[in-house]
């Protein structure tokens, strides 16, 4: 028998929290999009729908499929 010794987070939840690059400006209304994290390229949502600038500091708020919903780091 195995027994559950505790709750192991997925990839994606251990994302969450982490620090990525904004490489294409993300804008809603454009429909435009993307970070890097982890060397890995994401399309990417603003939380709140600011347009955030291309280099600028994200931080990973949830994982939504192929998806990551984002806000600009202070």
């Amino acid at each position: 028998k195995r027994l559950n010794k505790g709750y192991i987070p997925t990839n994606q939840e251990l994302d969450i929290g982490k620090k990525a690059t904004v490489t294409e400006e993300i804008n809603l209304d454009k429909g435009t999009g993307r970070v890097m994290l982890n060397g890995v390229g994401w399309n990417a949502v603003s939380l709140n729908g600011e347009v955030i600038q291309k280099e600028s500091i994200v931080i990973i708020d949830n994982v939504q499929g192929t998806k990551v919903i984002v806000h600009k780091s202070s």
